[in-house]
């Protein structure tokens, strides 16, 4: 965290006050699944996201040979932005930000983001939000992910820009659009 503190386990980072700098699995060097590598080989598309930035994206990104695998890919890569920050993990951070994380934690590290590329796309919603879940987002201290498409440019990810948003009584993404989405970005590489 930036305190210098080591916090462990997904509730009790969540939980801290701190902000997250960076991301450790425990044990390192765990390895992945059975076929994961050749099921990332395969693969005709490959999405990271919607999710919690450091605790539910990242740490995919940390066992060992995912990223590079990832990397290595003749799939159509594309990462989800979430539509909103959260607290303790993505506070104040814009889209551009996450996917600067996400980068800093490959292989690497903190140094530069030189990691061959992994996002060949962006889904970023950038549809208006309505002020009653605003309001009720504002309350927990979260707010819209700023959509700077031009930063996602210069980082080699095209973004793709659009209404993403599916309101209720919390906002969730429409899974209608970003399948459309996905599909059609799927068909563009094939």
């Amino acid at each position: 965290m930036d305190s210098g503190e080591v916090v462990r386990g997904e509730t009790s980072i969540t939980a801290s006050p701190h902000r997250i700098l960076e991301l450790m699995l425990e044990p390192a060097g765990c390895e992945p699944l059975t076929g994961t590598l050749d099921a990332i080989a395969n693969a005709d598309l490959i999405t990271l996201g919607p999710g919690s930035l450091y605790t539910s994206l990242i740490t995919n990104l940390l066992v060992r040979g995912i990223p590079e695998a990832i990397a290595a890919s003749k799939a159509t890569r594309v990462y989800i932005g979430n539509l909103m920050t959260q607290a303790n993990e993505s506070l104040g951070l814009t889209a551009s930000q996450h996917i600067e994380r996400i980068l800093q934690h490959c292989p690497g590290g903190n140094s530069n983001l030189s990691f061959p590329k992994l996002f060949d796309y962006a889904l970023i919603n950038t549809a208006p939000i309505s002020p009653t879940l605003l309001q009720q987002y504002a309350r927990e201290g979260q707010a819209p992910i700023e959509p700077d498409l031009d930063r996602i440019r210069a980082l080699g990810v095209e973004p793709i820009a659009g209404n993403f948003v599916l309101e209720g009584s919390v906002l969730r993404h429409d899974p209608d659009r970003v399948t459309e989405a996905l599909l059609q970005l799927a068909l563009r590489m094939a």
